[in-house]
């Protein structure tokens, strides 16, 4: 029907990525290698860290990790940046 016609050119102009076909993008090598090739390590838990803007701390445990999430809620408090 026209409506039906009408509803797919609608959809496939609003969503053109419906038309291309394959990856998104590829991971370069390094990537690729920095995977295969990571430190072994305990750490089961990240967490933005507010004492070093950019990285992240990291628990062992989930106590550890409440521990970083109460930090982390804490500075964006303090600089008024509510979730």
């Amino acid at each position: 029907s026209s409506l039906e016609a009408m509803l797919s050119l609608r959809l496939e102009q609003t969503l053109p990525l419906k038309r291309l076909a394959g990856p998104i993008c590829v991971p370069e090598r390094a990537a690729l290698l920095a995977v295969l090739n990571a430190p072994y390590h305990d750490y089961i838990y990240m967490c933005a860290n507010p004492d070093k803007p950019g990285y992240h701390a990291f628990a062992k445990n989930y106590a550890g990790h409440l521990i970083n999430q109460r930090k982390w809620t804490a500075y964006l408090n303090r600089r008024r940046i509510y979730r």
